[in-house]
């Protein structure tokens, strides 16, 4: 006679393992029993799937969210040059920043350098210079500048009026940067 399984040295003849459709779904039974609102578990292939899915989709998301950060726009360099030291003055009434003094009647650089590098052949920066007025800068100059192909940029601003300035320089939706300035009477 043959016997089905094997004996245990405690014991009686066991039963062999083996899968049935009984012990299959019990896989599949909740983890905290009751059949509503608990996850099931699933067989450990579907997990390693449902894993590998997700993980694709988020490396998707990150590698779909590199060229928006990129398009946000160019960093941007603004250097002021023709002042002859520099003050700690508040236009708005808040915290005192440092103006670059610039004597009245000359002319004030305004040089900068755009990153990174664009592939089109003409680019600009829109330069605005606003005065300080009522505890608020107003817009009193403005000039679109072309830009070189090295990425930089350069324009001439004429001091006339005494007064408190602050040149901001913006280039295809980057963040804008500013410089300020104080024109003083000679």
């Amino acid at each position: 006679m043959v016997s089905v399984g094997s004996r245990s040295p405690a014991g009686p003849l066991r039963r062999p393992v083996a899968l049935t459709k009984a012990s299959e779904h019990s896989l599949n039974r909740p983890l905290h029993g009751g059949n509503e609102g608990v996850a099931s578990l699933a067989p450990i292939s579907m997990m390693h799937r449902r894993r590998f899915q997700l993980a694709l989709s988020v490396a998707l998301i990150a590698l779909a969210g590199i060229p928006i950060a990129r398009a946000a726009g160019p960093s941007i360099v603004l250097k002021l040059t023709g002042g002859t030291g520099t003050r700690r003055i508040d236009c708005a009434g808040k915290k005192p920043d440092p103006y670059a003094v610039v004597k009245r009647g000359s002319k004030v650089r305004l040089t900068g350098l755009v990153r990174p590098l664009t592939a089109a052949p003409r680019w600009h920066v829109t330069i605005t210079v606003s005065r300080c007025a009522n505890q608020d800068f107003h817009p009193s100059w403005s000039r679109v500048v072309l830009g070189h192909p090295n990425g930089s940029f350069q324009t001439v601003f004429a001091a006339r009026t005494p007064g408190l300035y602050m040149a901001q320089a913006v280039s295809g939706g980057g963040k804008p940067r500013k410089q300020r300035f104080i024109v003083i009477a000679a």
